[in-house]
């Protein structure tokens, strides 16, 4: 999958060290607005996910195809794999990129845990253009971090830290809530394959580019105003191709 606004290319699917293959769930990009008014790019982001587990979680959940709030809320809190892959595009110091994170994560995760975080980070020192930041999140509760010069062979790497916190990867998943941008396939159904990734949902403000309203759905009675229109699930390959729109700014980064 390519994140349109930074040009970053991610695979469809991937493992990640001892995981089985995740799927490529969708893609976005994080910026951050400087001089009051001019908004950088910071990194391009995909997010991975167990199928199984994702499938699982939307199907227990018993939410409608156009509750896309409530689908977001299910996949993202479910217990199963989920990894968050990021791509630098600028230059950032490890201790500012975590700062951003811990400070969009703060009151959520006990701050032992986020100390831990930021000085793994910090001890990394600079994180070059091109750089990439893995965080799984395992069924388990487990964040497991791991920091690349590129998209190295993830199956082959080890994460360098290690934080047993069930919060942690809670939080972590309610932040890039606004993923994914196609629902897990059903079961037996062949992956998805070609063509541009369909536009996410619209939710919570998130590291993602926000993209644009999806066209107007039916209505009965009053007419309801654009905010609280439900937004349908992408149904497929094709669905409400991406495009760049506003700039997502605030929430973690550089």
């Amino acid at each position: 999958m390519v994140d349109p606004a930074t040009g970053v290319s991610f695979p469809g699917s991937m493992r990640f060290w001892d995981s089985a293959e995740m799927e490529c769930l969708g893609v976005g990009v994080r910026r951050k607005r400087v001089a009051g008014t001019v908004a950088v790019k910071v990194y391009a982001v995909a997010v991975y996910a167990d199928r199984v587990g994702a499938r699982a979680a939307l199907e227990g959940a018993a939410v409608g195809a156009g509750d896309a709030g409530a689908l977001g809320r299910a996949v993202a809190g479910g217990a199963y794999d989920k990894v968050f892959q990021l791509e630098l595009v600028r230059s950032v110091s490890g201790e500012t990129f975590s700062g951003a994170i811990r400070s969009a994560l703060s009151g959520k995760v006990p701050s032992g845990e986020l100390d831990a975080f930021v000085g793994h980070f910090a001890s990394l020192g600079e994180l070059g253009k091109g750089s990439n930041v893995v965080l799984r999140c395992r069924a388990s509760g487990t964040l497991e971090v791991a920091v690349g010069g590129g998209q190295v062979p993830w199956a082959r790497a080890r994460p360098g830290l290690k934080i047993r916190s069930a919060d942690f990867c809670r939080a972590l998943s309610d932040l890039y809530r606004e993923w994914p941008a196609r629902p897990p396939p059903r079961a037996g159904a062949a992956p998805a394959t070609g063509g541009p990734p369909p536009r996410p949902p619209r939710g919570d403000p998130c590291p993602a580019s926000t993209p644009p309203p999806p066209p107007p759905l039916p209505q009965s009675g009053a007419t309801r105003s654009r905010r609280a229109r439900a937004t349908p699930w992408p149904s497929g390959p094709g669905s409400w191709p991406p495009r760049e729109g506003r700039p997502a700014v605030g929430g973690p980064g550089a």
